[in-house]
Order: structure tokens, then sequence, then C-alpha cells
């Protein structure tokens, strides 16, 4: 079912980039899974590869139409929790990023929170046309040369689940 919602989620963002707010720009929230393009690039685990092959996820859809006007950041972990919203499952713990993945550079190099432009171009460091490895995918180990499959990354150290922050403190109430 995924080629099928994937399609209408990819028609949907083009609706509002062309025809509700034409000119304007937009924020779509969705998972990194949904937002992609070039999936078919990503060595993904076995399990995953014959779906990758095939499959064209909403911001492949929107790539296609948009080009260069669609900007996805991507966002990976280094530690913590993740947990799927629409089921209820206890939380999973990220298991440690392998050496010299992405996740463990931010992490070695002491980012507690960063975002990386991975579109820049010729300005951007050689290393990231080379495959690497790293976790925006269902928290599973893959190789890709990234900037082929999103435009930036957004990096959390310590990512946690949901109802682990406590909520900001209540407003006081204006005087009469």
């Amino acid at each position: 079912n995924f080629p099928v919602r994937d399609r209408i989620m990819g028609e949907h963002l083009l609706w509002l980039a062309r025809e509700r707010y034409p000119g304007k720009k937009i924020i779509a929230w969705m998972h990194n899974a949904h937002a992609v393009r070039n999936l078919a690039r990503v060595e993904a685990p076995a399990d995953l590869m014959p779906l990758y092959k095939v499959w064209q996820p909403a911001g492949a859809v929107a790539h296609a139409e948009l080009g260069d006007e669609y900007y996805l950041i991507a966002m990976v972990a280094h530690h913590g929790q993740h947990q799927f919203a629409v089921r209820k499952a206890p939380p999973i713990e990220l298991l440690p990023p392998a050496e010299g993945s992405l996740e463990d550079l931010f992490h070695r190099a002491g980012f507690a929170n960063a975002l990386l432009d991975v579109r820049q171009g010729g300005a951007r460091p050689s290393w990231l046309d080379e495959p690497l490895q790293a976790r925006p995918l269902q928290y599973k180990d893959m190789r890709a040369r990234w900037p082929e499959v999103f435009d930036g990354v957004l990096f959390i150290d310590a990512m946690e689940k949901r109802d682990t922050v406590p909520p900001p403190p209540a407003a006081a109430a204006p005087a009469p």
C-alpha cells in the first residue's frame, strides 16, 4: 500500500506548493522514509531492498515536479529511544551507531544538535560524495551517497521519546 499512499501524499504536497500556497515557502513534516528521493540508491538491509527498489516515496513524487524547490532535511540521532506513534508499543533503544557513520561523526565532533546542508554542490566536503553509513530510515544501518537522497541532515545526539520531555510550565493567568 506504500506506493499508492505515497503517490497521493506527494500529489498533495505538489497541490499545496502549486495551488494553495504558490510562491510561498512551506514546511511539510513527515517520516524520512516518506520524504526522501532516490530511495533505490540506498544500500539497505536485505529485507528492505525489494521495497526500496520499487517504492517512490512522496518526496520523490514532489521532487520530480519541484526539483530544487524541494529541500528535504532528514533527521538522525546518535543514541536514545524512538517509539512508533501509531502503535502502542514500548520504546525502542537505539543501537550504537557504527564507527565512522554520519551519526558517529556528529557525536565525536561534540554536537548536541546540528544542521548540515549536504546540497552545497562544489562547496560541500568531498567525503559527502562518497558512500557513507547512516541510519536515517528505520534506524537501521544503510549506505548511500546521501546528497542524492536528501538535502540536509538534522542531527540530535540524544533522542527522547515524546512523553519524556516535560511540558512547558503553565502560564500564569493575567490579572483582571
